[in-house]
């Protein structure tokens, strides 16, 4: 009999301590959970979604990724990890009207990179001038 009551006086205690740790972890969330949010105010956002670049890489098999999703204000920043120069500009080749200014307006070498800042929503096709049958979009989003 003692050893029943021992063993339940055990898993007893055991039972408030699970729920004593319990109860600090989903404290300790919580806090976290308000900290991120009093941090996420609109100028902190504003000012993060500003630094916000996307990479695309332009090799010899194309751009990687040909096709990105970005918010408004987002820049897209074209590398060259080829051996041969490439020209990002935007569709339609030769003119690249379908989004004025977004034209490298000369190939960038290798190990050099163009960044363009997407301020407009909508899908912006784009190509390789010195290589037109490269092709890839930018789908831009409202933030």
């Amino acid at each position: 009999m003692k050893k029943v009551i021992l063993g339940l006086s055990l898993l007893g205690g055991a039972l408030v301590l699970s729920g004593c740790y319990h109860n600090k972890t989903q404290s300790l969330n919580t806090q976290t959970a308000t900290e991120v949010t009093a941090t996420n105010t609109p100028a902190a956002t504003e000012s993060m979604e500003k630094k916000t670049e996307v990479i695309v890489k332009m090799t010899a098999s194309g751009f990687v990724p040909s096709k990105v999703t970005v918010k408004l204000g987002t820049s897209v920043k074209f590398v060259n990890v080829d051996t041969v120069d490439h020209w990002p500009a935007s569709a339609i080749h030769p003119t690249h009207q379908l989004l004025p200014g977004f034209d490298a307006l000369m190939g960038i070498k290798p190990g050099e990179s163009y960044s363009f800042t997407f301020e407009k929503v909508g899908i912006w096709k784009y190509h390789d001038h010195l290589n037109p049958s490269m092709m890839g979009s930018v789908e831009v989003t409202e933030k």
